[in-house]
């Protein structure tokens, strides 16, 4: 790139060297211009690119090409888009003139005018595309920054929801807390008198009752325990787990129990490991599958994939490095935009009225987490859903 503002830089394109001998003469004085002659057509586009013009002389009559058809050829290739292309011919037909003006010509000169006119009129149409250059350099640069002003802005934008996100679910897991620490002493005194009540009582109406009493106290228990391991944040207890074997050993226990829908198991034949925490993991899942098979027609079966996946680059959040990827599928309803930006909230749930509801994806996404993975939501209303859970792969 050529910035000097007062250098020219003219290409001649001509059959004739004796109009290049001309010009030569003409600006002999003039360090100033630069001057690159070609009398070959076809190679007008290599030459403009590797010279960098910041003007044209075109003649209209040359034996291999019409001058005005490659006037046409040069505004249409984005090299020499914005390069002033003057004609040149020792014709004065006003309809010659229209036709370059047409194809893209800037200007027209009969050959040869006076030094002092061609000189002013090259270094007029040079200045006009050093600017219009300079706009264009300018339009970009702008485009760039406002590009960088919106990346770092949504950055910005997605560190304040994460901030957010995170103080909310402090406060949550504090309130969380002490309601069910309360509420499982208060458990406690009603399952000790529900045990008491069992042996006064031993007729078979009084004991179904204290059973569906007990059973309640139980899921009451089972829900306490739930909120306290999200407030309290258990210690990560993991360990190497090879994957494809562990889902295998619980299949039968968790994803294809007596009396439930079965679900389908897509597992690679090469192992794959990961640090977890088995247990934790069988509680997510159990939470997952369930949530899957509520949304799923009894026809259609829950998918259950595991696979392995190698990011390259940054996506989503997502840091570079290779991740074993457990997904499970449902065919059901999908969720609304609404519904699925609040997916991960503790307690949100569209099961009104259902104990425990609301739990099972934010247990899930907190287990993820503490186990430096991602978690991914999928789904679009109508079209079902899949949760991904991504953990770091762990070498054979």
């Amino acid at each position: 790139m050529h910035n000097n503002e007062n250098s020219v830089r003219l290409l001649l394109v001509d059959d004739e060297p004796i109009s290049a001998d001309m010009l030569a003469g003409m600006f002999a004085d003039d360090p100033a211009v630069a001057i690159c002659f070609t009398s070959d057509p076809a190679t007008v586009l290599e030459t403009a690119h590797a010279f960098e013009p910041n003007v044209m002389l075109v003649d209209l009559r040359m034996p291999t090409i019409d001058g005005v058809d490659l006037i046409r050829m040069l505004r249409i290739d984005p090299r020499t888009s914005v390069i002033p292309l003057l004609m040149l011919s020792t014709e004065v037909d006003p309809n010659i003139k229209a036709a370059g003006f047409a194809a893209g010509a800037a200007d027209y000169l009969v050959k040869w005018p006076d030094r002092v006119e061609l000189t002013a009129r090259i270094r007029a149409h040079a200045n006009a595309c050093r600017v219009a250059q300079e706009r264009d350099r300018a339009a970009v640069a702008l485009a760039a920054s406002r590009d960088e002003l919106l990346r770092r802005t949504e950055q910005l934008a997605l560190a304040q929801a994460a901030l957010h996100e995170a103080q909310k679910l402090e406060a949550i897991g504090q309130l969380t807390s002490v309601v069910a620490h309360d509420v499982n002493n208060i458990l406690h005194i009603i399952n000790g008198h529900l045990q008491l009540m069992r042996l006064e009582h031993k007729d078979e109406r009084s004991l179904r009752r204290i059973d569906t009493a007990t059973e309640g106290v139980r899921r009451g228990t089972l829900l306490t325990a739930q909120l306290l391991a999200m407030a309290r944040g258990k210690p990560v207890l993991s360990e190497r787990v090879e994957l494809v074997s562990f889902l295998r050993g619980i299949e039968a226990t968790v994803f294809n129990r007596q009396g439930t829908p079965p679900c389908s198991l897509t597992l690679p034949e090469e192992p794959h490991y990961a640090s977890l925490d088995p247990v934790e993991l069988q509680k997510v899942l159990v939470e997952l599958v369930d949530n899957a098979r509520e949304a799923s027609s009894a026809d259609s079966p829950v998918g259950i994939v595991l696979d392995s996946e190698l990011v390259t680059s940054r996506a989503e959040r997502i840091p570079a490095g290779s991740y074993v990827r457990l997904c499970v599928t449902d065919s059901g309803c999908g969720m609304a935009p609404e519904v699925q930006r609040r997916a991960f909230e503790p307690f949100f749930s569209t099961k009104n009225g259902v104990p425990g509801a609301g739990m099972g994806l934010s247990l899930a996404a907190g287990f993820v987490r503490k186990h430096k993975g991602h978690i991914d939501l999928e789904t679009e209303a109508g079209q079902g859903t899949r949760i991904s859970l991504r953990f770091p792969l762990c070498p054979d």
